[in-house]
């Protein structure tokens, strides 16, 4: 497979390269994920200089690059023991539900229902961890009938997330 990387340098200004060292930072990939990352970065104070590097940047319409057709959507992966990935996709949640609350036309984002559907529960589950900030969090058990969903479901669980349709709200 024969391709070429692009890379997109966030300038700096002269000042700030002589007084105030940066660290240096290669993002790759220039998706919602890449791009969200870099622009978190460039908003710290002036602390990182970001390159991306990706086959793909906006604007590119190719199949090759998801994020103009497919986007991104919140859903926790944590478990709950695992307190340092939960903070992390707190965090998230609060970033993109923020944008789409505030300026859903704009950037793209805009809340939607989300499901998860568990075949077998983990053993320790009896509530999911992000209940107290997540809206709407309603769990059903596999008495609502086959109608509801999939008969090899034990339980799903509803809550309202945010889904990223394209990705202008980081360019």
């Amino acid at each position: 497979m024969n391709f070429v990387l692009r890379t997109l340098q966030i300038p700096q200004s002269y000042f700030t390269k002589l007084f105030m060292p940066r660290k240096r930072v290669v993002v790759l990939g220039a998706g919602v994920s890449g791009l969200t990352t870099a622009t978190l970065l460039l908003q710290q104070e002036k602390k990182f200089e970001v390159t991306v590097v990706a086959k793909h940047f906006p604007g590119d319409f190719t199949s090759e690059f998801t994020s103009p057709w497919a986007g991104a959507h919140w859903r926790s992966y944590a478990t709950n023991d695992d307190i340092r990935q939960q903070e992390f996709e707190k965090e998230t949640f609060h970033y993109f539900w923020n944008h789409a609350k505030v300026t859903e036309n704009e950037a793209g984002v805009m809340i939607v229902d989300g499901f998860d559907y568990w075949e077998q529960l983990p053993e320790d589950f009896s509530e999911p961890w992000f209940k107290t900030f997540c809206p709407d969090v309603i769990k059903f058990k596999s008495d609502l009938g086959a109608q509801s969903h999939p008969q090899f479901v034990k339980q799903r669980t509803r809550f309202s997330s945010q889904s990223t349709i394209s990705i202008k709200i980081l360019c």
